[in-house]
């Protein structure tokens, strides 16, 4: 639409000139013309720079990784033994993504990626493997190991055999204490955690078995694999990996932390198979699968503390299971029995499972993040749990900007009450500037905002700006309801700074210098 209106300006405007040309008004022509194509170079839409999209990610037990379209590793969440792999472990907790480097300069050629309990690993476009965090079962495949060494790695390593560099990797997984990763020639290796053998390897191996393998998941004893021709084998433990009976067309798997192992076929049903149990069952209801993740925590006694998540043919993602910390993302934290689509979850391409965590990329290309968020694993800024999904911050720190480590909360009060919305933020020389509904709030500039003898008129969304000469960040937006239950009061408080027309757009300013110039002309 906007181009045809652009077009049929350009003809009207040349029509005009080309109707006064060799008239007495030479020179008031000539200027109404390059009026003319001011107007249509300040209006026209302006080409703007294509934003980076996730194209990968992973959630690990406390922390994720994603990477985006750039080729650009990022990690936010637990950091305790620097699985983040950003060079340190000063700060354990990340709420907002931090680039994963190497050497102190930034991966920018990443191509897949996976996240254990407390290490993570991924692939750089060489082929070449690497590994970050914890190696007290020689997960990260460095060969250095001893068993029981729990000292952080928080600059990612690179895995090797017999000090020999690994190569040629398409595709990594990675549990608690072990990884798994596929070749180019479609062999499956281990380390970590005997599930090639009995015992740990701390630099990878062969599994037996391990031939022209599709795709691998694991857990936290059982692992998965598909081979090309769709059929699906299972290992225990170092225990040798066998066929499942009966099972071919797999499409999809996932290991949840219990154990249980689940797969999707060509016919999109989802089926499961259980910690003691290996016979698949079919989930009843559950169809039109096209993909699955699964979450939670290995518990001795029942499964109650898993989540698994699916999504449809029509990109929708649907879940159920354990919702404690809203992992399920439908707005409550309510336990499901049967799957509940997640608030949202439309048009949505991949999804992964944590702990008690999810995230999920759109076909857009942007990335979403839902539940346990007690170590800034949800990547949004903030350390609040969270029942629907929200948006993942990418937020690139400038050196000595403020730093915003706790956001305005929620508030629901009743009406006649007093409230206070409170930031806290690092740095130096911090100003503030509070917004309602993103207008500024007058005299409004202090680390906390106060609202007394609340009245219905102060609902909205409440945000503050915290700058400096280096910077400024703006919080996550707190919503405030008023209860109208409640005891009533006088009114009081501002409510917000109103909205003033603005000033006039550039297209009207150049509208009216060419009725100006017209006018003169018939003179």
């Amino acid at each position: 639409m906007k181009t045809k209106s652009t077009n049929t300006t350009n003809r009207l405007f040349a029509g005009r000139c080309s109707s006064i040309v060799g008239s007495a008004i030479r020179p008031l022509t000539t200027v109404f013309c390059l009026l003319a194509a001011l107007c249509l170079l300040a209006t026209a839409p302006q080409a703007k720079a294509a934003e980076p999209t996730i194209t990968h990610m992973a959630a690990g037990g406390y922390h994720s990784l994603f990477i985006k379209s750039d080729g650009t590793l990022w990690a936010m969440g637990n950091n305790l033994l620097g699985q983040l792999g950003d060079g340190t472990t000063t700060n354990p907790n990340r709420n907002t993504p931090v680039q994963v480097k190497i050497a102190g300069v930034p991966v920018t050629n990443a191509i897949a990626v996976a996240a254990g309990e407390l290490h993570s690993l991924f692939v750089k476009s060489d082929g070449t493997l690497w590994a970050m965090g914890n190696n007290s079962c020689g997960q990260l495949g460095n060969g250095t190991a001893t068993g029981n060494d729990t000292t952080p790695t928080p600059v990612p390593v690179q895995v090797k055999v017999a000090g020999v560099a690994v190569t040629n990797v398409k595709a990594v997984a990675a549990s608690a204490y072990g990884s798994l990763f596929i070749r180019n020639d479609n062999t499956l290796w281990a380390m970590g955690k005997g599930w090639a053998r009995p015992g740990y390897d701390p630099s990878p191996v062969p599994v037996s078995g391990g031939t022209d393998v599709k795709a691998v998941a694991t857990g936290e004893d059982y692992n998965l694999f598909v081979k090309n021709d769709g059929t699906l084998w299972t290992g225990l433990n170092g225990d040798p990996f066998e066929q499942v009976p009966g099972v071919t067309g797999v499409t999809a798997m996932a290991v949840s932390g219990w154990d249980n192992r689940l797969f999707v076929k060509s016919d999109r049903t989802l089926w499961r198979m259980g910690f003691y149990d290996s016979t698949p069952e079919q989930m009843h209801g559950v169809v039109d699968v096209s993909a699955v993740a699964a979450g939670g925590i290995w518990n001795p006694y029942d499964n109650s503390h898993e989540h698994i998540l699916f999504i449809k043919s029509d990109n929708t993602l649907w879940a159920v299971g354990d919702n404690n910390f809203g992992q399920l993302g439908d707005a409550s934290t309510t336990g499901r029995n049967t799957p509940v689509q997640v608030f949202g979850g439309t048009d949505v391409k991949a999804v992964t499972a944590g702990i008690a965590h999810t995230l999920f990329i759109k076909n857009d290309g942007t990335l979403w993040a839902m539940g346990l968020n007690h170590d800034g694993q949800l990547g949004d800024g903030s350390f609040a749990d969270q029942t629907t999904p929200v948006p993942v911050r990418v937020i690139v720190p400038v050196p000595g900007a403020p730093v915003i480590t706790t956001h305005p909360v929620s508030q629901t009060v009743n009406v006649g009450a007093n409230v206070t919305f409170t930031v806290v933020a690092t740095g130096s020389n911090l100003s503030y500037q509070w917004m309602k509904n993103s207008a500024n709030l007058s005299g409004a500039a202090s680390a906390s905002y106060t609202i007394n003898n609340v009245q219905k008129s102060h609902e909205g969304s409440f945000s503050v700006r915290v700058s400096n000469p280096s910077g400024t960040v703006t919080s996550n937006a707190a919503t405030l309801t008023v209860n109208t239950t409640g005891t009533g009061g006088n009114g009081g408080g501002s409510s917000g700074g109103g909205g003033g027309g603005g000033a006039p757009s550039l297209l009207w300013l150049c509208a009216l210098a060419m009725l100006l110039t017209l006018r003169r002309a018939r003179r």
